[in-house]
């Protein structure tokens, strides 16, 4: 399902793309046939693992909790092992975005 014109996806292929360029930057991208052991729900954020915020169809969520942040910290290692980085990663991005052009289900 793409979510926007295709335009706005190109624009958020290339985006990751040069994401992927920067020092200081890992993007990990899990590939659609990887076996995974836990599947992406809500977004959220880690901030010096001590805070966690998400935002849910509800409303916001936040946590200093030990025990709930390092909940969210195991979940995040598990998505993380399942994401490939680096030259993989480009490879994935372009993949997607060929299929963009040539409408091709991604």
């Amino acid at each position: 399902m793409i979510i926007g014109s295709a335009d706005v996806m190109r624009e958020q292929y290339d985006f990751l793309s040069a994401a992927l360029t920067l020092p200081h930057v890992s993007v990990g991208i899990i590939p659609r046939d990887r076996v995974r052991s836990l599947y992406p729900g809500e977004g959220f954020y880690i901030f010096d693992g001590k805070l966690v915020r998400s935002e849910l169809w509800s409303g916001g969520f936040r946590t200093n909790q030990r025990e709930q942040v390092t909940t969210f910290l195991r979940a995040f290692a598990m998505l993380r092992d399942l994401a490939v980085y680096g030259e993989s990663a480009a490879a994935l991005l372009d993949g997607a975005k060929v299929n963009l052009q040539t409408g091709e289900n991604f």
